[in-house]
């Protein structure tokens, strides 16, 4: 079941998976501050681009 949790009792954190030459894994936890329940867990895959030289 999909329940709101108000912005003020939401935590987020992140933790570095890869950190690579041109590439950053983060996996992000969203976190009610009230249970301490996990509202939502996700991934962020980026690509660095350098500027050709």
């Amino acid at each position: 079941m999909a329940r709101t949790v108000p912005a003020a009792r939401r935590a987020c954190s992140t933790d570095t998976t890869i950190r690579g030459r041109s590439t950053q894994v983060r996996d992000i936890e969203v976190r009610n501050d009230d249970t301490d329940r996990v509202i939502a867990l996700f991934r962020c895959t980026q690509m660095l681009l350098y500027p050709k030289t």
